[in-house]
């Protein structure tokens, strides 16, 4: 637990954390967008093989 706390307290300290919340936000929005578009991609391919029934 001490060893969380010193990260987070040099994180804080060098002026690093609105990078790493930022980097990390940005992460999981693309992860946010790609199962959106994979998504999709699955829904058209499963009216298609309905289609061919």
């Amino acid at each position: 637990m001490k060893l969380l706390l010193n990260f987070e307290e040099t994180l804080f300290a060098a002026g690093k954390a609105p990078v790493v919340l930022g980097v990390t936000a940005i992460i999981i929005v693309g992860i946010g967008v790609w199962l959106f578009y994979m998504d999709r991609k699955i829904k058209n391919l499963e009216e298609k093989i309905d289609n061919l029934d």
